[in-house]
């Protein structure tokens, strides 16, 4: 076994007990930056969707609309 400490032999990584935080509380960070991160997702869809909304250069969007019926 070596004589190094498990929380200098892995940066980053330190057992439950020395990080003073419960499980729940860890556990509610991770969701916090996950559903932070999933809604930066979103919205970055949403700019580039109304991005290639806007760009019509061969005038799809308007023969599409012709070609519906109206009624």
């Amino acid at each position: 076994m070596s004589s190094v400490p498990l929380a200098a032999a892995a940066p980053g990584f330190y057992p439950r007990h020395m990080t003073g935080k419960s499980g729940d509380t860890r556990r509610a960070e991770r969701l916090k930056a996950a559903l932070r991160d999933n809604l930066k997702r979103r919205k970055a869809q949403m700019k580039a969707r109304a991005r290639a909304a806007k760009h019509d250069s061969a005038g799809i969007a308007q023969e599409i609309a012709d070609d519906k019926p109206k009624g």
